[in-house]
């Protein structure tokens, strides 16, 4: 009787360790909380302002991913830019998003430019395209592999396998 009470315990005992004790330790990044509706916002004194959104997050730690990301942010000019992506990382302490997929930017200017990939460096107004770079002004059309922005919208650099068509008047 003894044999099969102390049997019964080490059996308790190891479910115990096995599935419950572990979760004890988890750590935050472990931890994956899904949120609708992310929003990340900034109006500072330096007249720099983001709004950057989407329908779905997940976060773990410091990172959120982002699904169907909206976002806009105003140059000092006052220009208002406008962006889109189907998903993408925002890491909270670096304030770098990493989109991904059929991104779109926009500006009140009628610029336009689509691109695979984007970092958006939002401390040090840097974005960085890569893969497939379509910028469209007008009826001119400049591509390339890889293109940074920087200087609030102000410098628009190209590189790779760059063409450029250009109509003139």
């Amino acid at each position: 009787m003894q044999i099969k009470i102390g049997s019964k315990l080490f059996v308790i005992f190891l479910v115990f360790k096995l599935f419950w004790y572990p979760n004890l330790y988890a750590n935050e990044s472990d931890l994956i909380i899904e949120i609708d509706n992310p929003r990340f916002s900034e109006k500072g004194l330096d007249e720099k302002q983001y709004e950057i959104k989407a329908e779905k997050g997940l976060k773990s730690g410091e990172n959120l991913k982002l699904f169907f990301v909206e976002g806009k942010f105003k140059t000092s000019k006052g220009t208002w830019i406008y962006l889109k992506a189907d998903n993408g990382d925002f890491n909270q302490v670096s304030n770098i998003i990493n989109l991904n997929k059929n991104i779109e930017i926009v500006s009140d200017d009628n610029d336009s430019i689509n691109a695979d990939t984007a970092n958006f460096d939002i401390n040090n107004d840097i974005i960085l395209l890569k893969k497939n770079i379509i910028y469209k002004k007008n009826k001119n059309i400049i591509t390339s592999d890889i293109s940074m922005i920087t200087d609030n919208f102000d410098s628009i650099t190209y590189q790779g396998n760059v063409i450029t068509t250009l109509l003139l008047k």
